[in-house]
Parts: structure tokens; C-alpha cells; sequence
């Protein structure tokens, strides 16, 4: 089993590796700077941590700042993660969409729905006849007969007393619009 690469702990080794890899001067020389001031001030060499400090508050960018990191943890770099090779409409436009499975057909009707049908076309036949105004010529509504007044909305009898010029009270009831139009 090969040894492991040991750590980088030694900011000049650090400057090394960083200018092996491609630093440029401007931020090698962020770094060198460290070691210069720190050899000269307490004769010793500079720790790779220290390096990374000066880096740091240089702003150095990302790019460089994980390079360093990278080799002082484990001695080498191998470049950035690299980012998959996208096509630039995909970039832009994201993947392209997954089609939608196909939907299974509806179930056959039973065979006992006609009467269903039946009823609800019925009904549908009653509520037209029943909400079809009454034309008779002069107020667009039949004479209606006391019972088919009781089968007429609100809505209609409200209508059919405008049209009238019945008047009505406030808050009218059905039972009240049915009397007052039978009174009128």
C-alpha cells in the first residue's frame, strides 16, 4: 500500500506548491509577503495556516483559497472539480422535459348506466324548461297560474315584478315576491 502524501504544515512549501500549480505573482506574492515579514520579525518560518490567513484577508478568491486548503490536507492538487459537460441550451434551458407516461384509457361504462343517463338527461330537459323565460307578447312572462309561480326562483320572480313595476319590500321572501305578484 503506497503512504499516503503527508500534510503540508510549512507556509514556504505551501507558496511552492501554490506557484507549481499555477498562483499567479499577485496572490504568490500576498504569500511570500507573510514570510518574509514573519521571518523577519520572529525567525521562523511562516505556517501553511498563516499563509492561507494572509490569502484570506487579501482577498485572494475562492479558486485560490481551495487550492491551498487542498494541498495542505493532502499534499496535492488535481484542479477544481469539474463541472459535467453541459450543452449550452441545456445550461440555459435545463434539461430537456421527460414526456408524461401515457394515460391508460378510461374503464367501458357499465352496461347498467343508460338509466343514469337517462335521468340525468331528464333532468337537464326540466331545469331548461323551467328556467326559460314565458314569452307572451307584451311582458316577456305568461299569466302564470298560482302553482307555477311556487316553481319560479327568486331570481325569476324578482325579474318578472321589475318588469311589472311591482313593487317589493326589502329583504323580500319568496312567499313575499309570490304574493305581491299574485296582489298585483
Amino acid at each position: 500500500m503506497p503512504a499516503p502524501t503527508p500534510a503540508i504544515l510549512n507556509g514556504a512549501e505551501l507558496v511552492r506548491r501554490l506557484k507549481e500549480h499555477g498562483t499567479g505573482e499577485t496572490k504568490l506574492a500576498v504569500a511570500r509577503k507573510v514570510l518574509a515579514d514573519i521571518h523577519r520579525t520572529e525567525h521562523r518560518v511562516a505556517s501553511a495556516a498563516e499563509v492561507i490567513d494572509a490569502l484570506t484577508a487579501a482577498a485572494a478568491g475562492e479558486g485560490t483559497l481551495l487550492k491551498a486548503r487542498v494541498l495542505v490536507e493532502t499534499g496535492t492538487w488535481s484542479g477544481p472539480p469539474k463541472a459535467e459537460d453541459v450543452p449550452i441550451e441545456d445550461e440555459l434551458l435545463g434539461p430537456p422535459p421527460v414526456p408524461a407516461p401515457a394515460p391508460e384509457p378510461a374503464p367501458a361504462p357499465a352496461a347498467d348506466t343508460k338509466p343514469l343517463l337517462d335521468r340525468i338527461r331528464e333532468l337537464e330537459e326540466r331545469l331548461a324548461a323551467a328556467t326559460a323565460p314565458r314569452d307572451n307578447g307584451d311582458d316577456g312572462y305568461e299569466s302564470a297560474p298560482a302553482d307555477d309561480l311556487e316553481s319560479m326562483t327568486v331570481v325569476q320572480l324578482k325579474a318578472m315584478a321589475a318588469e311589472r313595476n311591482v313593487p317589493l319590500p326589502d329583504g323580500a321572501k319568496k312567499a313575499d315576491i309570490v304574493a305581491a305578484l299574485r296582489a298585483a
